[in-house]
C-alpha cells in the first residue's frame, strides 16, 4: 500500500528529504551537547562513604617484622634486610 500523504518520504524529492534531515541535525545535535553539559555540572561529588580512606603507612613494627619475614623466607638477603631495617629505624 502506497501512502499518500505528503510526510511520506517517497512523495519527497532528494531535496526535501536533505533539508529535513539537516534541520533535524542543527537542532538534534545541540540539545544533546546542551543536555550532556548540563548533566555533567550537576554530577555530585562523592559522599564521605564513596570516597577512599586516606592511604595510611604500616608502623615501624609491623614493616620491621615484615621485612624480618621475607630475609626468613629467602625472599630478601642480609644485605637487603639492614639496609631496609636501617631505613625504617632512622624514620622513627
Amino acid at each position: 500500500m502506497i501512502l499518500s500523504s505528503p510526510l511520506a518520504l517517497g512523495a519527497l524529492g532528494p531535496q526535501e528529504i536533505i533539508l529535513i534531515f539537516l534541520v533535524l541535525f542543527l537542532l538534534v545535535i545541540p540539545l544533546l551537547v546542551v543536555f550532556l553539559v548540563v548533566k555533567l555540572l550537576r554530577k555530585k561529588p562523592p559522599t564521605p562513604s564513596q570516597q577512599q580512606p586516606p592511604m595510611t603507612r604500616p608502623s615501624p613494627e609491623s614493616r620491621l617484622a615484615e621485612i624480618e619475614r621475607l630475609k626468613a623466607a629467602g625472599v630478601i638477603s642480609e644485605q637487603e634486610y639492614q639496609t631496609k631495617r636501617a631505613e625504617i629505624l632512622a624514620e622513627i
